[in-house]
């Protein structure tokens, strides 16, 4: 699931990823019911990732968060615990208020944004 690192006269080709990896194709459907499942963080990453790029190549981000995540689970032997729909929006939260902000006024509404007390920012 890592893309390939080609490069022929010192310049990258995009090779893509590797197609002899046996069980891709089970793991790319995991990742597709992964990412219709709702409240988690796999679908946030694929709504996240989906508009920039094609939703295939989301699908294979997805599947390689999803190997990720299957190999911390059985290394560690720990039980996995989702981030949650909202991880990237905590992540961010100036730039999550600000596309928010920008979002309204496209709808034809003002908008001041301004938070409540200092220290909520740092919460």
């Amino acid at each position: 699931m890592c893309p390939g690192n080609e490069e022929s006269a010192g310049d990258g080709c995009g090779a893509g990823c590797a197609k002899a990896i046996v069980g891709c194709g089970g793991l790319v459907e995991a990742a597709w019911a992964a990412s219709r499942v709702k409240k988690s963080y796999l679908r946030a990453q694929f709504r996240r990732l989906a508009p920039g790029v094609a939703k295939k190549r989301a699908l294979v981000a997805v599947a390689h968060s999803l190997l990720v995540i299957i190999y911390h689970v059985l290394k560690y032997n720990v039980e996995y615990r989702d981030l949650g729909p909202d991880y990237f929006d905590r992540l961010e939260p100036e730039r999550f208020a600000a596309l928010s902000g920008q979002r309204l006024q496209s709808l034809g509404y003002d908008v001041t944004l301004s938070p409540r007390n200092p220290d909520d920012r740092a919460a």
